[in-house]
């Protein structure tokens, strides 16, 4: 009875460490999934503001001030790689937002002229984002086991 006894014990033990095997694997998808969200909303912000540049020439205050609160969200979800891009595309957005309004004020015809170099500047720096910007973020959204 006593080996009989012993089986049972091990055959339940062996069922309960592959249950909570499977539970481990689970969780740790799900948290790669929930990491993946978040990140592809940082993204799909960042990929907005240069949606909305290319279209519209400069970023509405709204769309700056969501920008903004992205930035800072980055530092949570991303290494310092991409926040050090991120705070440097908000520059670039806040230059081409500055320079665009000032614009329209100037009558100095070469002081408009180098302010139409700046923001063509910064706008070539946005207008980069699929080159560098997209394969920054790609790093880190990519999974590495596939589900």
């Amino acid at each position: 009875m006593t080996i009989l006894q012993w089986l049972i014990a091990a055959g339940t033990s062996v069922f309960v460490a592959a249950i909570g095997y499977f539970q481990y694997r689970t969780a740790k998808l799900k948290f790669a999934l929930d990491l993946f969200d978040r990140r592809h909303a940082i993204y799909l912000v960042v990929r907005a503001a240069v949606r909305e540049i290319s279209s519209r020439g400069s970023l509405d205050q709204k769309a700056d001030f969501e920008l903004g609160d992205t930035v800072e969200a980055a530092y949570f979800f991303f290494g310092d790689d991409v926040v050090t891009y991120l705070k440097a595309f908000q520059q670039h957005v806040t230059d081409v937002n500055v320079f665009s309004a000032e614009m329209a004020d100037m009558k100095d015809p070469t002081e408009k002229a180098e302010a139409i170099k700046k923001v063509r500047v910064a706008k070539e720096r946005i207008f980069k984002f699929y080159q560098e910007g997209q394969p920054l973020f790609a790093r880190y959204m990519r999974f590495d086991n596939p589900v």
